[in-house]
């Protein structure tokens, strides 16, 4: 007995209508794809840059509002372009104009200053406005900020009173520096002394290593004078324009040493007593003061030559007084009525 196999089949029947529409959906999604996958990105137009690079003065050279830049940009398709910067740190520091539709101008919008900041990166971007990929792209943008002469020489601290003995030999005495936060000739200082006359030059400054180093030059006289006020001027090197300076005003005193005797006072040469004045009798009284006027010793004094036995002095008061009865006719007295005195004053130094 013979077996019969079978196969089954389902077949799926449209209507014509139905066909029809199921073609005309399909038709118009390819028809969209097709035209979303047409549109090309725009483009910044620089030149064949890889960045678009700006150098620009700080302020006041390059004002707040200053147009540092116009930006251009193309797309294939001829929509219309929308420039923009990308929100960032540096973001403030431009602003944006369109003034076309593939043209932008670039202003700047905050006062640069080298030494707070002396570059900013930003990204512009630029859309057709389309949706979709291939709408939008970016540029960077490098500000760079120059510099200009705009700060001063300021000093760092220093010993403004210097206290030199007279007797120094010539040679350094201190050493300033000034800072000048500029950069290349504008940053570079050098030192003058302020109003030196030149029968004065008992000090100069010279420059080394960026540095003002100040002399003794010449030898100092305290009896001649006391202290000396010095300013040291730091000019920066720019050779044209403004030129910047600082000033370090230094004061030195001259310290005495024991090099000068006592100096008498003005006093009587000549003093005039009665034979018949009694012992202890004040004949006058001397002063002497110290010739090193900056050190003061306490002066001694005495009476040098034989007179001593007639007189005697107050060795710190400086009294005169008689130290025997006086007789004008004395024949041991070679000059008749008149004796000659030789008071001496002697320091008496602290360093001894």
């Amino acid at each position: 007995m013979s077996q019969s196999h079978t196969t089954k089949m389902k077949i799926l029947v449209r209507t014509a209508s139905q066909l029809k529409w199921g073609v005309r959906v399909l038709l118009v999604l390819c028809w969209c794809v097709g035209l979303a996958s047409a549109n090309r990105a725009p483009v910044f137009l620089i030149d064949d840059h890889a960045e678009i690079v700006i150098r620009l003065k700080e302020f006041p050279e390059t004002p707040v509002g200053t147009l540092v830049y116009r930006l251009r940009g193309y797309d294939a398709d001829g929509d219309p372009l929308t420039f923009g910067v990308q929100k960032g740190v540096d973001s403030h520091i431009i602003r944006l104009t369109q003034n076309a539709s593939t043209e932008a101008y670039v202003f700047l919008n905050h006062e640069l200053d080298r030494e707070a900041r002396d570059e900013y990166t930003l990204i512009l971007t630029l859309t057709d406005g389309r949706l979709g990929e291939g709408n939008f792209v970016t540029q960077s943008f490098l500000l760079l900020v120059e510099d200009i002469n705009d700060n001063e020489p300021i000093f760092r601290p220093f010993a403004s009173v210097l206290e030199v003995p007279e007797d120094s030999p010539p040679g350094i005495l201190t050493t300033l520096e000034a800072v000048d936060r500029d950069e290349g000739a504008y940053g570079q200082v050098v030192y003058y002394i302020q109003g030196a006359r030149e029968e004065d030059n008992v000090f100069s400054v010279a420059t080394v290593n960026g540095k003002g180093v100040v002399r003794l030059a010449r030898a100092l006289d305290y009896e001649r004078q006391h202290f000396y006020h010095i300013n040291v001027l730091a000019v920066d090197r720019a050779i044209q324009g403004r030129i910047n300076t600082g000033t370090a005003a230094l004061l030195v005193r001259v310290k005495d040493v024991e090099d000068q005797p006592p100096e008498f006072l003005v006093t009587q040469p000549v003093v005039r007593i009665a034979e018949d004045a009694p012992v202890g009798s004040e004949v006058m009284r001397v002063k002497a003061v110290d010739g090193d006027r900056g050190i003061n010793n306490r002066i001694r004094y005495g009476i040098a030559n034989n007179a001593s036995e007639l007189f005697e002095i107050d060795r710190y008061k400086g009294s005169l007084r008689t130290r025997q009865k006086l007789d004008r006719e004395d024949p041991a007295n070679p000059i008749n009525g008149a004796f000659i005195l030789e008071v001496v004053a002697t320091e008496e130094s602290k360093l001894q």
